[in-house]
Formats: C-alpha cells, sequence, structure tokens
C-alpha cells in the first residue's frame, strides 16, 4: 500500500499555495482537485473514507453522550441522590455503545474483526497519530519561530500573521526538525 499522508500532504501543501494560504480556498482546491482525478480518488479513497467516518463516529459518540447526560440530570431532577446510581445505569445501557460495537478503521464492528483486521486497523490509526504528533511537534517549533521574529522585529506584533513573519524555507526547515 502506498503512504497516502505523503501525496496527500504534497497536494495539501500545493493547494495551500495555489489558495493563498487562505484556508477555505485551499480546501475547496484541493477538494476539486480530489474529486478531478480518479486515479487520485483509488489510491486513497479508504484513507480518506476512514478519515471521515471517524468524525463521524465521533460526532455520534458524542451526541450519544450528550444524551446520556440530560437524561441523567433529568432523572437526577426526578429523584433523591439514592436513585442516582440507577438512572446512571439506565441512561448509559440506553445511550452508550459498548466497546465490542465500537468500529474499527474502515468501519466495521469490533466484535466481528479478525485480529488481522484489528491490527491492520490499530496500523492505519498508528500513521495517523505519527502524522498528528509531527504537526503538533512542527507547529509548536513555527509559533516559537514566530515568536522569536516578533521579538526582534519592532513593527511586528504578537496577531503579526505567521506567513508575515516566516518564509517558506524556515517553514520547511522546521518541518523537518519536527520529523527528527
Amino acid at each position: 500500500m502506498s503512504k497516502p499522508l505523503s501525496e496527500l500532504a504534497t497536494l495539501a501543501q500545493e493547494a495551500i499555495e495555489l489558495a493563498c494560504q487562505d484556508r477555505a480556498a485551499a480546501r475547496a482546491t484541493l477538494v476539486a482537485t480530489v474529486l478531478a482525478d480518479a486515479a487520485l480518488q483509488a489510491r486513497h479513497l479508504e484513507y480518506i473514507v476512514g478519515i471521515w467516518a471517524e468524525a463521524e463516529i465521533s460526532t455520534a459518540i458524542t451526541n450519544r453522550r450528550a444524551t446520556v447526560m440530560r437524561e441523567v440530570t433529568a432523572s437526577v431532577e426526578r429523584v433523591n441522590g439514592t436513585a442516582f446510581q440507577s438512572a446512571l445505569r439506565e441512561a448509559a445501557a440506553n445511550n452508550l455503545a459498548r466497546f465490542a460495537d465500537m468500529p474499527i478503521w474502515g468501519g466495521k464492528r469490533l466484535a466481528d474483526a479478525t485480529p488481522a483486521e484489528l491490527r491492520e486497523s490499530a496500523r492505519r490509526y498508528a500513521l495517523l497519530s505519527s502524522d498528528a504528533a509531527r504537526k503538533s511537534r512542527w507547529q509548536e517549533l513555527v509559533a516559537d519561530a514566530a515568536d522569536a521574529k516578533v521579538s526582534a522585529k519592532r513593527k511586528a506584533t504578537p496577531e503579526t500573521p505567521i506567513g508575515t513573519l516566516l518564509d517558506e524555507v524556515t517553514l520547511r526547515n522546521l518541518w523537518e526538525q519536527a520529523d527528527a
């Protein structure tokens, strides 16, 4: 399997440059690029759909937890303190998924997955985690470099955008440092 993050990351960077650092325009450009290229879609469809599915599932679980909390709060208002635990158990049983129902990468229920499928799911989540950790390290380095520029320049303020403080070469060098 190809490394989807490198090709998609390159396309994202190109979209950002084409959009002159405008996030919404870069997103629209990247979406248009992916939708216009069937081969690109075929190479990365499972990865892209997996990210979308994870976001949707996370939203659904968050919404479900909010429902539980509303029901528990309503139950507590109706009953005295000794009934709180039973109200909590009932609301949780009615609304929260069990661990066996949690989806693995691609949407299959954990209970229905084979060990090999679960290992593949874990590998994919590890890739996402690794990429997110690198981006986090890089953004910290960029923020530190920008703060240093603000201190060095009299006209710059903490509200000065990164793009006016740091050039592409500096950003690329910091990206490489974040990978170390």
